[in-house]
This record gives C-alpha cells, sequence and structure tokens, in this order.
C-alpha cells in the first residue's frame, strides 16, 4: 500500500541524476527488508495478543487476537511516524518569482535531456 507511493516520491527527489537514484532505491530496499524482516518477527512471536489485552475475545481465538494485534501495531507504527514526520520536517515556502522561475527551470532541464537521448 505504501511502497508504490515511497518509491515515487524517491522517484522525484532523484531528479534523473543517476547517482541519486541508485541511492535511493538501495535506502527504499534496505528499509523494505527490514520491514519484512519485522513484520516475520512480529508474526512469529506468539504472546503478542498479550500485549494487547482487548484483542482477545470469546467469539475469536488466539490467532484471531493474534492478527488484530499486528494490526493495532502497524497502525500505532503508522500514525507514530507519520506525526513524527509532520512535526519534525519544514517546509521552506517558495516566494512565486522563485517558484515559478524554479518551475521553468527544472521543466527546460528535462527537455533537453529528453532531446539527449
Amino acid at each position: 500500500m505504501l511502497q508504490p507511493t515511497c518509491r515515487a516520491l524517491l522517484a522525484n527527489l532523484a531528479v534523473g541524476v543517476q547517482r541519486k537514484i541508485r541511492t535511493t532505491n538501495a535506502g527504499f530496499s534496505f528499509f523494505v527488508g527490514v520491514g519484512n524482516v519485522l513484520g516475520y518477527a512480529s508474526g512469529s512471536y506468539s504472546g503478542l495478543h498479550h500485549i494487547f489485552s482487548l484483542t482477545r475475545t470469546k467469539t475469536g481465538d488466539v490467532y484471531c487476537a493474534h492478527l488484530k494485534s499486528c494490526f493495532f501495531l502497524s497502525i500505532t507504527l503508522l500514525l507514530t511516524l507519520a506525526t513524527a514526520a509532520a512535526v519534525y520536517v519544514k517546509e521552506k515556502p517558495l516566494s512565486p518569482q522563485k517558484s515559478t522561475a524554479a518551475a521553468n527551470a527544472e521543466i527546460k532541464g528535462k527537455s533537453e535531456r529528453m532531446d539527449k537521448h
């Protein structure tokens, strides 16, 4: 769900520079791998439903409670990271003249690179 949007963001940030593209793809792949390992580790831990005691109900068994606990854990992590990014990442607003000039320069640069190919 998040991987295509993250990869598109990284491609937009790299803006056609091969070294940046290579570095962002390596970092992205590394964090995908770390996420896979952590997901597997949390799925293999059989006592996870004890941490979130609300997930165990009369109608659901241990596996259902374990799955709900994994969902709660991932939602909590996603909300925490999104909040931290919103609080700590500061945007520098561009003045209208600078943003127009920057957009024109970017379009010109892209068209020059396309003409070379």
